[in-house]
């Protein structure tokens, strides 16, 4: 059931996020960055969620 009350819900939510604090099985350190270089006359191009992920089918020059 929704709470209705705002301050109730804020309440709920930081107790929830308090217990998937203490109880979750990993921690997030970092996030990659990639830096993709094209030259100009390549058109297309799009990545993935990691540079192993690439369609070429769109690409053109």
């Amino acid at each position: 059931m929704a709470e209705p009350d705002p301050a109730k819900r804020l309440g709920l939510y930081k107790t929830m996020q308090e217990t998937l604090l203490q109880h979750s099985p990993y921690v997030f350190i970092d996030q990659g960055k990639t830096q993709i270089v094209v030259r100009d006359n390549v058109k297309g191009y799009q990545q993935g969620l990691n540079a192993d992920m690439v369609w070429y089918d769109n690409v053109t020059k």
